[in-house]
């Protein structure tokens, strides 16, 4: 991703290069959220299939991507 998105769900601002909407591929979750952009983007959709491939073919990325979630998890539950 290029630009910068932002969710309407908590107002997080995803900058160039981050991932989005990918925790509701590994948790198997709708999207409960809307985003939109804050400058010029370039993004990239992918359906589920293609990432779950993905995931399968390359377990280092579902290792980081797992890493991530569970991080952000930690922070969210904390701040509440």
């Amino acid at each position: 991703m290029g630009g910068l998105l932002q969710t309407t769900h908590n107002g997080r601002v995803y900058l160039k290069g981050q991932m989005v909407g990918q925790d509701e591929i590994l948790f198997k979750k709708d999207r409960k959220y809307a985003l939109f952009a804050l400058t010029e983007c370039h993004t990239l959709k992918m359906d589920r299939e293609i990432f779950e491939n993905i995931l399968r073919d390359y377990p280092e990325i579902s290792i980081k991507l797992n890493d991530e979630a569970d991080f952000r998890h930690k922070v969210t539950t904390m701040d509440s």
